[in-house]
């Protein structure tokens, strides 16, 4: 078969088809509260629902609480708290940067690239979590929405997405004549026709991404994983001092 047909189909099913099961539980937050100023000037004091209109403007604070209670069909599954704060869709350093606290104690900064903070990786129904987001604008005048919700996802699934989307990446930087891409694309699309998406996350769909996964174990990672070969990984970052950031 055609080795772009295959790299094709299968980034394909990675975004199109894998990747939105990964998500099984979203419930937006009840009674946002708000006030401006940050955490340390105001206190208590002040808060105010927020009714969902555009905050912010160059290098403003303000601060959102809300509880979130793990309800009976979360018992025993992630439970993670996603935030919204991307107003223009822009570039990330333009906007808002939360610090949030959960029951008091500091948890995570947030941005438009990491939206997502476990809470329990195993919840208990009726568990209750008192989130505070100390929240800056950052130095233009756009304006933002802000937005939490408690979602949750099928860990499987996470996992085989991963697994195939690792691997459609490695394949789609290999040259067609490269002596491995071949039959890598195989066992990739190999594994994903294991799995059954008819009726996703019902017994069979549960099943069939286990044996997808533990084929890709056996004969992508592991078989790939003693070739003699070198691996040069290089990281990159900055620190802007007195630039965009306080």
């Amino acid at each position: 078969m055609d080795l772009s047909f295959r790299q094709t189909r299968l980034n394909h099913a990675c975004k199109a088809q894998i990747k939105p099961l990964i998500r099984t539980f979203q419930m937006p937050a009840e009674e946002i509260l708000y006030r401006s100023g940050s955490l340390s000037e105001g206190g208590d004091s002040g808060f105010v629902p927020y009714d969902g209109r555009p905050w912010g403007g160059k290098d403003v604070d303000a601060v959102f609480r809300f509880s979130l209670a793990i309800p009976p069909e979360l018992e025993g599954k992630p439970a993670i708290l996603q935030l919204s704060t991307d107003g223009n869709g822009g570039w990330a350093a333009a906007n808002p940067q939360p610090l949030v606290f959960v029951n008091g104690q500091i948890r995570q900064g947030m941005d438009s690239n990491h939206t997502t903070l476990l809470l329990a990786e195993s919840a208990r129904q009726g568990e209750r979590y008192e989130v505070v987001c100390d929240c800056w604008s950052a130095m233009t005048e756009e304006k933002s929405f802000f937005a939490a919700s408690l979602i949750s996802v099928d860990r499987q699934t996470e996992g085989l997405y991963y697994d195939l989307a690792v691997g459609a990446e490695t394949t789609a930087v290999l040259e067609d004549s490269h002596p491995q891409k071949d039959r890598m694309l195989t066992v990739l699309t190999d594994a994903l026709d294991l799995v059954d998406l008819r009726r996703p996350h019902s017994p069979a769909y549960d099943q069939s991404v286990l044996a997808a996964r533990e084929y890709l174990r056996e004969n992508f990672y592991e078989a790939y994983s003693n070739h003699d070969m070198v691996l040069h990984a290089i990281g990159h970052t900055h620190i802007d001092v007195a630039w965009l950031w306080r």
